[in-house]
């Protein structure tokens, strides 16, 4: 179903410069701006976040609300705003009613951009990132924020727990993340391969503990040829090119099953 022509929704719509053009975090979809309800089939448009020229936001979904972490004009770098989406509606009800977007508590995070981040059952995780060496953004003319000096990898990381409005600080992570990476949730544990291609690792919230794991059969490969993750139930699934093995992975026994060749289309990519 098609969202309409013109939005005036906020959420990663024309108002805001992000590294991707849509969002799906498993219940809701957000196109230009506009939200779906699938079980309801209709669109509304989100609210506009409340700095717009901020750029290179970073978002994750746990299906009822959406946090959006942004870097912005020095004085107000690293804020992150949540936006209550509701639950979806059955198509008898009339669609639940967006929210507006509220400031969360101060964020231990030094300012960043594109950092990953993810839903693991009860928190947010905002990881990695680019982050400026001095501290200081500045807003292009044309809407887009830069480092002043040059930028570095960051490499800390910080959940955030919606019910109480707090933060905490995490295990510091062994490797160097940033959006875009693959990454899978299976319950409370982040797998994820870095876009350097340096092994295949898993962060679980419960223990705040970071490990690593075996590869998958075809290896470990980033850049534009990078191994996708895709959690499919209680098991992960590996998917790369043409050229590579898939497989999928049982946390239970951190045990991978190659599959057979032609099990899934190789011209796909989970991550795109």
């Amino acid at each position: 179903r098609p969202p309409p022509t013109t939005g005036e929704g906020g959420l990663l719509g024309a108002d805001s410069f992000t590294s991707s053009a849509h969002f799906f975090d498993g219940t809701h979809v957000v196109v230009r701006g506009q939200l779906l309800d699938p079980i309801a089939g209709t669109w509304t448009d989100v609210p506009t976040l409340p700095n717009p020229e901020w750029s290179f936001g970073s978002f994750a979904g746990n299906g009822s609300q959406v946090l959006a972490c942004y870097v912005g004009p020095a004085g107000s770098m690293n804020n992150c705003y949540l936006l209550d989406l509701g639950e979806p509606t059955h198509l008898e009800q009339p669609p639940t009613a967006v929210d507006q977007w509220v400031e969360t508590s101060a964020s231990p995070l030094a300012a960043r951009t594109l950092a990953l981040t993810a839903w693991l059952g009860d928190e947010f995780l905002v990881v990695g990132g680019w982050r400026c060496d001095d501290g200081a953004a500045e807003l292009h003319p044309e809407g887009s924020v830069g480092c002043s000096n040059r930028q570095s990898m960051a490499t800390d990381g910080a959940a955030y727990d919606p019910g109480t409005d707090k933060w905490r600080t995490i295990a510091t992570p062994p490797i160097e993340l940033v959006a875009g990476d693959s990454t899978a949730v299976i319950g409370q544990t982040l797998y994820a391969i870095p876009g350097t291609a340096e092994g295949f690792w898993a962060y679980d919230a419960a223990t705040d503990a970071w490990r690593e794991l075996p590869p998958p059969p075809g290896g470990t490969h980033g850049g534009a040829g990078a191994t996708g993750l895709l959690a499919n139930g209680d098991v992960l699934l590996a998917l790369g090119e043409p050229d590579q093995s898939d497989a999928w992975y049982d946390p239970a026994t951190g045990t991978w099953t190659e599959l057979p060749a032609g099990t899934y289309p190789n011209d796909i990519y989970p991550n795109e």
